[in-house]
């Protein structure tokens, strides 16, 4: 990387300069232990769970707290990932199977909230969208749905 680049990517915090190098580097050993524990399907959902374990016994930090709610230090507004996986192990988006992570609320009678969405483009279901130009996501939810436009009984 020029410097000049590392100089336009440094925030003015040094805490959050030192943040965001770690979570590049999680990412990275995320990305290099995929290709290590299954060389064949390093993409597969099965890898993702397996490495996501690992790091997650190795370092137990890595497991988004449950209740927590707003920005996390190292993450900028418009990251993007490859994969829920890469998500979950830095800690943004809790289950790596699920695209909504909840928090229930601390009132009784109060809404659940939802504290992380994980949405790909070209999602399998036809009633979720993004229109990138207007900023706008429709995400009709979770659970039910396979593959194969079957729906499992509830």
């Amino acid at each position: 990387m020029s410097s000049s680049k590392a100089r336009a990517e440094r925030p003015d915090n040094s805490d959050e300069f030192a943040a965001r190098a770690a979570i590049k580097k999680v990412l990275a050993e995320f990305r290099q232990m995929k290709k290590e524990v299954v060389p064949s399907a390093p993409n597969s959902t099965g890898t993702a769970l397996k490495v996501v374990k690992a790091m997650r016994e190795k370092n137990p930090q890595l497991v988004m707290k449950k209740d927590h709610i707003g920005r996390i230090a190292g993450i900028k507004v418009g990251d993007t990932f490859d994969s829920r996986g890469e998500a979950s192990v830095i800690g943004l988006h809790g289950p790596i199977m699920n695209g909504i992570n909840t928090v229930k609320p601390s009132v009784p009678g109060r809404d659940v909230i939802a504290n992380s969405v994980a949405f790909s483009i070209g999602n399998i279901y036809p009633d979720n969208s993004y229109d990138e130009s207007a900023g706008i996501l429709v995400f009709s939810g979770e659970g039910r749905h396979h593959r194969d436009g079957s729906q499992s009984k509830k």
